[in-house]
């Protein structure tokens, strides 16, 4: 359980620590999904559904609910916790640090520089 409880604590300072270096979570986001998003969750990015992603996976998993979930993922071995977690922790931490959303034009150029 402590390996876990730092394994989870490592992804989360480095998440809020990238976020703030980006000033929104939409990159880091976007990239998480495209990295480790199952087909329909990058046909959401493409689609510009990324703040639908966020919103479902907070909504889906309350905060009291995650624990569990993130020790799962750490015993079966798993580098990576569930994407979905990652998300809903994200958007938790737009909401507690009162992060702003990125702007259309910067969606754009995201996807253009992903060449979507």
């Amino acid at each position: 359980a402590a390996a876990s409880s730092l394994s989870r604590t490592c992804t989360l300072v480095a998440d809020r620590e990238a976020v703030q270096a980006m000033g929104n979570i939409d990159g880091l986001a976007g990239g998480l999904v495209l990295l480790h998003g199952t087909a329909s969750q990058k046909r959401q990015l493409q689609r510009r559904e990324l703040r639908s992603l966020l919103e479902d996976a907070q909504a889906d998993f309350p905060a009291n609910l995650r624990w569990p979930l993130w020790f799962e993922a750490f015993t079966k071995g798993s580098m990576e916790p569930v994407l979905i977690l990652r998300l809903a922790e994200l958007r938790d931490l737009e909401e507690k640090y009162g992060w702003k959303a990125a702007s259309p034009s910067w969606w754009t150029w995201f996807m253009s520089w992903i060449g979507r």
